[in-house]
């Protein structure tokens, strides 16, 4: 008997492993596809695009500039970035963890200007799974 419990303990302890393991990758596989589309909105000039990916609560905490509150203000924030002249941006997660519904992404992001110049900043985001899959719920960074 005490042999069948220890390998019942071993088969439960090898499937959350393994559950854990899945969830990881789904949510890595979110987390990169939303930051994909960041992307491609941004370099395609497409404030809406952008602000959509946020939750309807999300708050944008750029350096040197008030907070950006709720989805509307955050596409403004991104549309005078992009007049401004951001052209591109990329993301590269550094860490992703997750409890819930809620998930700590760390990272670096390049920014390059319309010139062609490129910058590099360090940020944090939280992410918020919703109705609508994962949305950024806050979003902070600096200059690296």
């Amino acid at each position: 008997m005490k042999h069948r419990n220890t390998a019942c303990i071993a088969v439960g302890i090898t499937t959350v492993l393994f559950s854990t393991a899945a969830l990881a990758d789904d949510l890595r596989e979110a987390i990169d596809a939303q930051n994909r589309a960041f992307e491609a909105a941004m370099g395609a000039g497409d404030a809406d695009a952008v602000g959509a990916l946020y939750a309807a609560d999300a708050v944008v905490i750029p350096p040197g500039a008030d907070r950006a509150i709720g989805r509307p203000a955050i596409t403004a924030f991104w549309k005078g970035g992009i007049a401004g002249g951001i052209k591109d941006v990329e993301l590269r997660t550094e860490t992703l963890a997750s409890d819930g519904d809620l998930a700590v992404e760390t990272g670096e992001v390049a920014i390059v200007d319309q010139e062609g110049h490129s910058t590099t900043a360090r940020y944090v985001v939280v992410w918020k799974r919703t109705g609508g899959g994962w949305k950024l719920h806050r979003d902070i960074w600096n200059a690296r």
